[in-house]
């Protein structure tokens, strides 16, 4: 197995801005999701589906994230509701059950016989307003990579994708303080609100 130690790796320093001078090994994690995701493709680029995660790790890392959990959770939040055959024991056994609940929270699955899926969509947005700190900052990141591919793609979609992030961004917005706590870091906040501004601002 390749190991990516973050003190000697180009590519995973660059994810925290500059080099990491710690010994989190993530090449466990790493590996982990390529093989849960293989496979699969990006909807709009047809590049394989890691790419993603790993952006979303990226993102968050660019806001000075560098809580372990938090980065397992990134890389392996789209795990459960995506991949065939992958149960929550699967991913705990890798990343630990304080991420692996945070992947549970971050995956969505729809009520069949309950009300609309853009209803239930709807709910399980605003509901981050109390789940994990891992996995709220997880889904906002994931909700600005997502968009930007939909930008990219020249997809008319996108405006209104991110229209429906509503009540996330409220969720953000009401837990800034207690994002910047949980973190240790008061910065981490204004730059996640710094990130969602600019989407914002390429709807307009």
């Amino acid at each position: 197995m390749i190991r990516f130690w973050m003190g000697y790796n180009p590519l995973l320093d660059k994810l925290c801005g500059e080099p990491y001078t710690g010994n989190m090994d993530i090449s466990e994690t790493i590996a982990f999701a390529v093989k849960a995701h293989a496979g699969q493709a990006r909807k709009n680029s047809g590049c394989p589906y890691i790419v993603h995660p790993m952006a979303v790790l990226a993102e968050i890392a660019n806001w000075g994230i560098t809580n372990v959990v938090t980065w397992e959770t990134a890389l392996c939040h789209d795990i459960l509701e995506d991949c065939a055959g992958m149960e929550y024991a699967n991913v705990a056994e890798v990343i630990g059950t304080e991420a692996a609940d945070a992947v549970v929270e971050l995956s969505f699955f729809r009520k069949v016989g309950e009300d609309t899926k853009a209803a239930q969509k709807e709910r399980y947005l605003a509901s981050f307003s109390e789940k994990s700190i891992h996995a709220l900052v997880c889904k906002v990141a994931d909700r600005i990579c997502n968009t930007r591919d939909f930008i990219e793609a020249g997809d008319p979609y996108a405006a209104k994708y991110w229209g429906k992030a509503s009540g996330l961004l409220d969720a953000m917005k009401i837990r800034g303080e207690e994002i910047g706590e949980f973190f240790k870091d008061e910065k981490v906040f204004p730059r996640m609100e710094d990130s969602t501004n600019r989407i914002s601002m390429m709807m307009l």
